[in-house]
């Protein structure tokens, strides 16, 4: 009997924590934060190797062979890169995660219209974008 009435005194404290957490709007992380450390980027023949304190987290290759314009963005979490094939031809705009090299989003330069996608703000070919 003590047994049973320590179990169900744990499955309610179980119980009062995860309502409590819910109510309160406490959630508890679903990932583990991101390592500490610097990211460095090297551009490679093909691609882009991304490194935290010189170890190689990933590499990344961008839609189209000759970058013009990349950046780290969201606090180093993601790098964003602007390639195209030729000089006159359209550009292709990629956001990329830092840790996975998974292509979270992508969009051409002319499909920019009104500051939308806003993670590829500052990455337009002026005068090119639909309005």
């Amino acid at each position: 009997m003590k047994f049973f009435l320590a179990l169900l005194g744990h499955t309610m404290f179980v119980c009062l924590v995860a309502l409590l957490l819910a109510v309160a709007g406490c959630a508890i992380p679903s990932e583990p934060p991101r390592p500490p450390g610097v990211v460095q980027v090297r551009l490679q023949k093909d691609g882009f190797q991304l490194l935290r304190n010189g170890k190689t987290l990933c590499v990344v290759h961008p839609k189209l062979p000759n970058v013009e314009k990349w950046k780290l963005v969201r606090n180093d979490t993601a790098i964003i890169i602007k390639s195209r094939s030729d000089p006159y031809g359209p550009a292709a705009i990629e956001l990329f995660d830092v840790d996975t090299g998974e292509l979270k989003e992508s969009a051409m330069t002319y499909s920019i219209a009104g500051g939308q996608p806003s993670w590829a703000r500052g990455f337009e070919d002026w005068g090119t974008s639909v309005n």
